[in-house]
């Protein structure tokens, strides 16, 4: 018996190490510095992007103050860019093949400049570090515009999603999404679904804060995500955009912008929806001890529906040069459903097997809207004086519905 239970251990550990090792070497561990060509210092904040097209992975870092990069890319071959605003944008291949790769230090050349006159032409980098937060410019994304704000958040570095939409700012679940600067009642309740539901297309940038002003203090807030849309201009402008993914996905927006004088109007709208997306499932549980049953099998059928919309209207007057008052409104509604038509096998312990067919019903519907008005007073002569007086009113509804049908024999369980 002694020599039996020693005999399974070492299988079990023999497994669970060839397991592991095969998962580790999914992935190789990719490192590098960059290093000014003419002084041999350290580029800091420098965007380091790895595209590999075939399986469209795109993968976005930053580098260190230290210059240094550091990452882990699965086996195959890369464009790697850099890009940085002092320096001229360099682009290599890179080819991973299941091992460490170091890159060593990468020189990049600062970019020309003339005593009497200076003339650059290049695109706005991807990725920007500034004093207080970093931005990613999801206008320079051309995949974007048929993302959803959560899809491009998966890009966005010191911002980490995970496969069910959950987010962590900078390592953190504390923090708070706003819209171009300002609390809405579309991010207010239920972040995750409000984030898959945002169409990339009507976003300008995103900027991540890491380090909070001392306004947050008190709220305990850990970072800010700060979704700004289109720029407003002198004059007026609109846009309309459509998309539609090879996977069925739709989404529309536009946007309107006035300025006259000191008056101000800005409105957007944006739809996003799916009728109806597929999806086969199977999930296998195995019992290390088979008491109740040695092997259970779920699978079948998943059809997923979404649909979402939300408009924002706001209208400004400029008092003085100094202060702005403005007042603003939104709406917004997600809907989600979900429908599983499934089977459940189960092979017991003493041999018998047993089919049944599992039916499960979710449906979320989330309906918002707030309004608000602010008083913004600023100084002259220093910029990042700011005095705001701010009303807020904010409201959202979850409804959550869910239906489960199990057959277990010739009876039926409702939940």
């Amino acid at each position: 018996m002694k020599n039996g239970n020693i005999y399974k251990t070492g299988l079990f550990l023999s497994t669970f190490l060839a397991l592991f090792i095969c998962i580790s070497a999914q992935e190789s561990a990719i490192k590098g510095r960059l290093v000014d060509s003419a002084s041999g210092k350290a580029v800091p904040f420098a965007t380091i992007n790895f595209l590999q097209p075939q399986k469209k992975i795109s993968r976005t870092l930053v580098s260190d103050k230290s210059g240094a990069f550091q990452t882990s890319l699965l086996p195959g071959p890369y464009k790697v860019t850099i890009t940085h605003t002092s320096f001229r944008k360099k682009g290599l291949q890179l080819a991973v093949e299941g091992q460490p790769v170091d890159m060593g230090s990468m020189q990049l050349v600062a970019s020309a400049k003339s005593l009497s006159e200076v003339t650059v032409i290049a695109a706005r980098p991807l990725v920007e570090q500034k004093d207080d937060r970093l931005i990613y410019n999801v206008e320079e994304d051309p995949a974007a515009k048929s993302e959803s704000a959560s899809d491009i958040l998966r890009k966005t570095p010191y911002v980490n999603v995970d496969g069910d939409g959950a987010i962590q700012v900078n390592g953190q679940s504390n923090f708070k999404v706003l819209l171009d600067g300002r609390e809405t009642a579309l991010f207010s309740q239920n972040v995750k679904e409000a984030l898959k539901a945002f169409p990339g297309a009507t976003i300008a940038r995103i900027e991540v804060i890491t380090s909070p002003s001392a306004k947050y203090d008190a709220e305990g807030v850990g970072g800010i995500i700060n979704i700004v849309t289109k720029n407003k201009v002198t004059g007026y402008n609109g846009t309309i955009n459509s998309n539609i993914t090879t996977i069925g996905n739709r989404s529309t927006g536009m946007n309107i912008n006035l300025k006259k004088g000191k008056v101000g109007i800005t409105g957007t709208y944006s739809l996003m929806s799916n009728p109806g997306l597929p999806a086969d499932l199977l999930s296998v549980t195995t019992p290390e001890q088979p008491i109740a049953f040695r092997r259970r099998e779920i699978g079948g059928h998943r059809e997923t529906e979404m649909f979402f919309h939300q408009g924002n209207l706001e209208a400004s007057y400029d008092l003085d040069s100094t202060n702005t008052l403005v007042v603003y409104g939104n709406m917004t509604r997600i809907r989600n459903e979900q429908l599983n038509h499934q089977n459940i096998y189960t092979l017991f312990a003493n041999g018998s097997s047993d089919t049944v067919p599992y039916f499960l019903e979710n449906r979320l519907a989330i309906p918002t809207h707030g309004f608000g008005t602010d008083f913004i007073r600023k100084y002259k002569g220093k910029p990042q004086k700011e005095l705001t007086f701010r009303f807020q009113a904010l409201y959202n509804t979850v409804r959550n519905f869910a239906n489960s049908q199990q057959e277990i024999g010739a009876s039926i369980v409702l939940s």
